[in-house]
C-alpha cells in the first residue's frame, strides 16, 4: 500500500504495482454482497479481467481459485505489466456463470503503477 502521491494531502491503500512484474493478482469477488467461496465454484464459468484499454483475459474459475488463501488470484505476466503506463490503472473484472449470465464488478480495483527501470523481459 501506498500513500497518495496527487497532492491532495491524504493517504490512499492503493495496490501496487510494477511495470514488469509478472504477478498473481489477489481478487475476491462478491455476489450480492456476500463474498464467493469455494461452495460456489460448480455454478462459475469464467473469470474475465483487464486493466483500462487492454484486451480482456480469461481464466476458468476453478483454475483461479486458490484453497489456500481462500480467494480468485489472477495471473498477470511481464508483458502485461510494461504495457501499462506509470501512474493510475483500473482493473475491470466480470464473472460468467455456467448457463452464460454474466456480471461484472459494480467498480472498477483501482491501482498505483510503478514505472521499471529496465524493460527487459526476464
Amino acid at each position: 500500500m501506498a500513500d497518495c502521491n496527487c497532492g491532495c494531502g491524504t493517504t490512499s491503500n492503493l495496490p501496487i504495482i510494477k511495470q514488469g512484474d509478472d504477478v498473481y493478482l489477489q481478487a475476491t469477488i462478491y455476489f450480492n454482497g456476500v463474498a464467493v467461496t469455494k461452495n460456489e465454484l460448480p455454478i462459475l464459468d469464467e473469470i474475465e479481467y483487464c486493466f483500462e484499454d487492454e484486451n480482456p483475459r480469461k481464466i476458468k474459475a476453478a483454475d483461479a481459485w486458490n484453497d489456500t488463501l481462500g480467494l480468485f488470484l489472477l495471473p498477470v505476466s511481464q508483458e502485461n505489466t510494461f504495457a501499462l503506463e506509470d501512474g493510475r490503472t483500473n482493473l475491470d473484472l466480470r464473472v460468467k456463470f455456467y448457463g452464460g449470465n454474466v456480471l461484472g464488478a459494480r467498480q472498477r480495483n483501482r491501482m498505483k503503477v510503478l514505472e521499471a527501470n529496465s524493460e527487459e523481459v526476464i
